[in-house]
């Protein structure tokens, strides 16, 4: 007479890839199985593993998914590790600049100075705004566009603009 073993089957586990904006909480992670046994499937799992990450992800990056935690009486698990991808995928904010009216120094215009606006991003912080015409540059007579941009680290961009009014009113 010999003795019956019945090995544990064998059973990959992995978490699924995730993706979600800088800032955001973490998703539901979730599993795919390895072939299961026969009619098996997740249900008749004693102790379903579950996923997660390590720390905190304060910066755009790619982190490890973890699987950890699973038992059952009939499979043994083998796991894998998945990819949480932070991205960013939002423009910086510029701040509002107010339109503003200068005095003429000449029959052309006048030069106008200006303090570029603020901007800001929700994973780089402050960001560089390059306003064109800079300011210190001629304006002509009348109304004048003065457009702001910004761009973030991940290559998102945001625009602004404001008014430069030149105005003769001593004529």
């Amino acid at each position: 007479t010999g003795t019956l073993v019945i090995e544990k089957a064998p059973l990959t586990v992995t978490p699924d890839d995730k993706t979600i904006e800088f800032g955001s909480p973490d998703p539901v992670f979730t599993l795919t199985y390895g072939a299961f046994q026969g009619s098996d499937n997740v249900g008749v799992i004693d102790v379903v593993p579950t996923a997660g990450v390590s720390g905190a992800h304060t910066v755009v990056a790619d982190y490890v998914i973890n699987v950890s935690g699973g038992s059952d009486n009939n499979y043994s698990f083998t796991y894998a590790t998945g990819t949480l991808h932070v991205v960013d995928t939002a423009a910086p904010v510029i701040d509002a600049h107010a339109d503003l009216i200068f005095e003429a120094m000449s029959a052309t215009g006048t030069f106008a100075t200006y303090a570029s606006p603020s901007a800001t991003d929700g994973a780089d912080g402050a960001v560089p705004v390059n306003c064109l015409p800079i300011s210190g540059s001629g304006f002509a007579l009348g109304t004048s566009t003065v457009t702001c941009t910004a761009q973030d680290s991940s290559g998102n961009h945001a625009t602004s603009s404001f008014l430069v009014v030149v105005r003769d009113t001593t004529a």
